[in-house]
């Protein structure tokens, strides 16, 4: 009897380190078995900005020795796109690069880290420079929505303007029916604009049947891919609601899965993702430049506005940021951070402007 009772305990020890040793959860992370997530994206397969976030992936599997792997999914494959957030809150995927103005209804200063119209500055140098200013108030946003935030792995350069109408004063944009989204709603209603909001998959046909007058919509590259060249006749530059870079593809995880990765691989990602912005931002600023030639080679002509338009625009750019101090704690942090690197940089008259709305 007393040897039943010792193979029985034997076994029943046996099998708990069996599965203590070979869980997944519970054993470290090794090449042979390395932790698998699953991440939605926001753009689609073939894209230049899928391709870059698919670079700081494979950077991250490299780093880990094969350790972490994320699996990359086209936008729309696991869960609706707007719906990322409680997708990787929920746990029915690991991971997601979302964008950060995607919710801003729910935390305003998500709206300010995507792009602010007001932006003196047109360079990677200072858009990185201020973005680590001010990533401590991401990661404390994505937290207080409940999810794990690993890094922010794109810049995308200054974005692209386009209309049927001759715009050259801030004046000419009074009543042109202009697409846009974002802060940059804010910004052409104060310019006299009438603002239309549409999916950039209706624009074409809203250009060519006059539904809308201009828009705003991504770079030259993604423009010209959507044959938008078609149904323009100026490229208005610079880009008055983003002529600086949009940060996005905000890497955000389940935090009982955040919880497992091992620290020194958490220590690497920092960099990897400083990395995967530089890139996206060299690579999707070379296309632009290439894709800007198409558009002229097709018959659109570049309007180039003069420093004092934009620096109108500048400052009608900034009254619009003014109600964002009393948005959230975390806007009202976000602007005070904004208006010291403003003025540190010698660019008082917009912070002036932004901090008379305290």
């Amino acid at each position: 009897m007393k040897k039943v009772v010792f193979l029985c305990a034997l076994l029943c020890m046996s099998a708990f380190l069996v599965f203590a040793g070979g869980s997944g959860e519970s054993g470290a992370a090794t090449a042979d078995k390395p932790m698998t997530w699953r991440a939605q994206g926001y753009d689609n397969v073939g894209t230049a900005r899928f391709d870059a976030v698919q670079y700081f992936c494979n950077k991250l599997k490299e780093a880990s020795g094969g350790r972490l792997i994320v699996e990359l999914y086209t936008a729309e494959a696991l869960v609706p796109t707007m719906q990322a957030l409680d997708g990787v809150k929920n746990g029915i995927v690991e991971a997601a690069f979302t964008a950060p103005d995607y919710q801003g209804g729910k935390e305003p200063m998500l709206k300010l880290q995507a792009y602010r119209p007001a932006d003196p500055w047109s360079d990677y140098q200072h858009a990185e420079e201020f973005f680590e200013r001010y990533e401590y108030l991401a990661e404390k946003a994505w937290t207080n929505l409940g999810v794990g935030y690993a890094g922010t792995v794109q810049f995308q350069p200054n974005e692209a303007e386009h209309s049927n109408k001759e715009i050259r004063k801030i004046s000419d944009w009074q009543g042109v029916k202009m697409r846009t989204a974002g802060l940059g709603q804010e910004l052409f209603t104060a310019m006299g604009a009438s603002v239309v909001t549409m999916p950039m998959g209706d624009i074409y046909q809203a250009m060519k049947l006059n539904t809308i007058d201009a828009f705003e919509a991504g770079g030259y590259s993604d423009n010209y891919q959507n044959a938008l060249h078609e149904v323009v006749k100026y490229n208005i530059e610079p880009a008055l609601h983003c002529g600086a870079s949009v940060a996005t593809e905000s890497f955000i995880i389940t935090p009982s899965v955040w919880a497992k990765v091992p620290q020194d691989i958490k220590d690497k990602i920092p960099a990897l993702a400083k990395d995967a912005r530089r890139y996206s931002y060299e690579m999707l600023d070379t296309m632009n430049k290439e894709f800007k030639t198409k558009f002229e080679a097709a018959g659109v002509k570049t309007i180039i506005l003069s420093g004092d338009e934009v620096a109108k625009g500048k400052l009608a750019a900034a009254q619009t940021l003014k109600p964002y101090w009393k948005s959230s704690a975390l806007s009202a942090q976000f602007l005070d951070e904004y208006c010291k690197y403003l003025r540190e940089k010698g660019w008082e008259d917009i912070a002036k402007v932004i901090e008379s709305g305290k």
